[in-house]
């Protein structure tokens, strides 16, 4: 991992921070922190990259939009995945975690959250839920860091195909996408119902 980053299971004290970061990055389109706590009870496999040199804080700086370089700067809400994915336990899960690894007194012991990103999984096929990088960790490789992760979870979890949504807007994204192998597949009108942005449909084969 590079320098002070860690990648890391999201946990339910975690959520405030990244339903502000929601709010911040995707405006009238961000999920709730109800959404999130959805998302983790429905099994879908959530994973942040944590700054262990920064005190994590409950209240998360403004990241949004923008930026040029497709690996950094990345912010992209690709939703659709199936309600019906299988749980896959992060790798640094470990019994009696719990309590000891909560964030006390408004700072998160794991780190500063610098991104993160939702996959959920069925028998053969990955969905990417979204991907957000906060705007103070642009240009540090934060977003492929976490398509490094993410994608070697897939693969891992026996996944043939790799599935996601971005906005057609949404340059930095697709750039990155482009550069791991991600090709469209089709295009779903008026997606972002706020703002009635298109959705590009990709996949990619493992």
């Amino acid at each position: 991992m590079n320098g002070d980053f860690r990648i890391g299971r999201v946990r339910w004290w975690h959520l405030s921070a990244m339903a502000r970061m929601e709010s911040a990055i995707f405006g009238p389109e961000a999920w709730s922190e109800g959404l999130l706590w959805s998302e983790l009870a429905a099994g879908h496999d959530y994973r942040a990259l944590f700054d262990v040199a920064v005190p994590g804080h409950a209240v998360a700086d403004r990241a949004e939009f923008g930026g040029a370089d497709p690996g950094s700067a990345l912010s992209d809400r690709a939703a659709g995945a199936p309600a019906s994915a299988d749980r896959t336990p992060g790798a640094d899960d470990s019994a009696g975690s719990g309590a000891a690894d909560r964030a006390s007194g408004g700072r998160d012991a794991d780190g500063r959250i610098a991104g993160y990103a939702g996959t959920a999984f069925t028998d053969t096929e990955a969905w990417i839920n979204n991907i957000a990088v906060d705007e103070a960790y642009r240009r540090r490789g934060v977003a492929s860091m976490l398509m490094d992760d993410l994608l070697a979870r897939a693969r891992a979890h026996g996944a043939k195909s790799v599935f996601l949504e971005v906005a057609v807007d949404n340059v930095p994204a697709q750039r990155l996408y482009d550069r791991y192998g991600f090709y469209g597949i089709g295009v779903r009108k008026n997606y972002y119902q706020h703002t009635g942005t298109d959705a590009a449909v990709m996949r990619m084969d493992l």
